[in-house]
């Protein structure tokens, strides 16, 4: 092999390492783009006599620098993040709902009670009775508010879970396409390491979105399935999900998993899915169902204190056939007491405060107080007041808040120490990549003057005949 040729293997060779190392520098900001270096070897065959010297360099591949374990617990890390991230949100808003001084309960109990302790100074008086009512409305106005916050913050988990379940089956199709072109460069012996960025990348999105189990398989592709084993994309078939909704709950959470013709329902999810649906399942629903326990015990209790009283016109307040109240102050829908919970068109001198029906008695009104300490027993109660009903109710929702910052935290830390390790092996450095291009200029002309050189030895041995 001539030093001609030597050479040039040498100046191709480099030449390709340059190519390499821009392509390189030019993604130094690529999301999920991994670094690729150029393998080379020494051509042993040829030489001179019986003398092997070599015939130069060969470039035996581009590879893809990347460590599998690094991008899987990247993949993990992400979608607990995004678990949590939006656990978090989620509770963090309710939490400044139900907190807030306008929806707080307490207060509009305290005004309430006020109002019926203050009565009991005239109990005749109008004006005290018409402060009863409007505290009255006061309470009923809170609960209403507060059902329809929460009401607010499940549509607004109902329009995320509907985006997430339409980005989700975009993601598996894009999945399933990538698996296909991946199998079909890697038949032809073509580079994958774009492609195969650009499914890691995939797969991470699909993971925050979903939380999914990847196995990578050796040409490159990628089986998925949800953390059960339930299959969502398997060569080139891929699953669809669709949401199941039902009359009663127009908010379903219940997915519906469609794969190779069978149907199946989904079973577990993690991700922003999966975080979405505990919120709902564990937070809004419960929370909806305690403020309307709440709204049942307080105005059954307030009513029941007024049904055997006497109004300023002397009429006995009569109980009716069905157990309930003749003339009420509070009315409600048993479906949904607190969004529906207001006073009756009761007026203030159709209150029945007295026991006696004498002026200036209102015994009724210290039935009514004493609601303050009787204790309850139901689904939300556990022999406890109301006050303390409620106060354990926004003291779990502080507690469960805490909780999901703390996990947000640590899930932050986590990825950032996963994204931090994978960077470190995948990711361009430019310094690095400025060090390396500047050795592989100089090997470039440093082979280019080899070939000149042999060149004018060729040339000189021309010019001696």
């Amino acid at each position: 092999m001539s030093m001609i040729n030597i050479g040039l293997t040498g100046v191709l060779a480099n030449q390709i390492a340059m190519n390499t190392t821009a392509q390189n520098t030019a993604n130094v900001n690529t999301e999920g783009y991994s670094r690729q270096e150029v393998t080379q070897s020494a051509l042993i065959l040829g030489g001179l006599s019986n003398l092997n010297i070599g015939s130069g360099v060969t470039v035996d591949s581009i590879r893809r620098v990347a460590d599998q374990a690094l991008v899987t617990r990247l993949e993990t890390s992400s979608a607990e993040l995004s678990y949590s991230n939006h656990y978090y949100s989620g509770m963090s808003g309710l939490e400044e709902l139900l907190g807030s001084e306008s929806l707080n309960l307490t207060n509009s109990f305290n005004d309430f009670f006020a109002s019926v302790d203050e009565a009991t100074v005239a109990p005749e008086s109008p004006a005290y009775r018409e402060q009863i009512l409007a505290a009255a409305n006061g309470v009923a106005s809170t609960f209403n508010r507060s059902v329809n916050a929460i009401e607010e913050q499940m549509q607004n988990l109902n329009n995320q879970f509907s985006v997430s379940v339409s980005l989700a089956n975009a993601q598996l199709e894009n999945i399933s396409q990538l698996n296909i072109s991946i199998k079909e460069a890697h038949a032809k012996g073509q580079s994958t390491a774009g492609l195969t960025d650009q499914l890691d990348l995939s797969l991470r999105d699909l993971t925050e979105n979903m939380g999914v189990n990847v196995l990578r398989k050796g040409d490159g592709t990628a089986e998925v399935s949800l953390p059960d084993g339930q299959p969502l994309v398997i060569g080139e078939s891929v699953a669809s999900i669709e949401r199941v909704f039902s009359n009663t709950d127009p908010y379903g959470t219940e997915l519906t998993l469609n794969f190779s013709g069978a149907s199946m329902p989904v079973n577990e999810m993690g991700g922003t899915l999966g975080a979405l649906i505990k919120l709902k399942e564990d937070e809004y629903e419960p929370n909806t169902e305690k403020l309307n326990e709440l709204a049942e015990v307080f105005a059954t209790a307030v009513n029941d204190a007024l049904a055997t009283g006497i109004d300023l016109e002397g009429n006995v307040n009569t109980i009716n056939a069905d157990g309930t109240n003749g003339s009420p102050l509070f009315q409600f829908n048993a479906l949904d007491p607190a969004a529906s919970l207001e006073i009756t068109d009761i007026s203030a001198e159709q209150l029945a405060l007295s026991t006696s029906g004498e002026i200036g008695d209102g015994g009724v009104l210290t039935d009514i107080t004493s609601i303050i300490t009787t204790t309850f027993t139901s689904t939300t109660f556990s022999n406890k007041t109301i006050y303390d009903t409620y106060s354990q109710m926004l003291g779990e929702l502080g507690i469960n808040t805490n909780q999901a910052q703390q996990s947000l935290t640590t899930a932050q830390i986590n990825q950032n120490e996963a994204q931090a390790a994978r960077d470190n092996v995948s990711a361009v450095n430019s310094d690095e990549e400025a060090a390396n291009l500047m050795m592989y200029m100089n090997a470039y002309q440093a082979n280019m003057k080899v070939v000149s050189a042999a060149n004018q030895m060729f040339q000189s041995v021309l010019t001696a005949f």
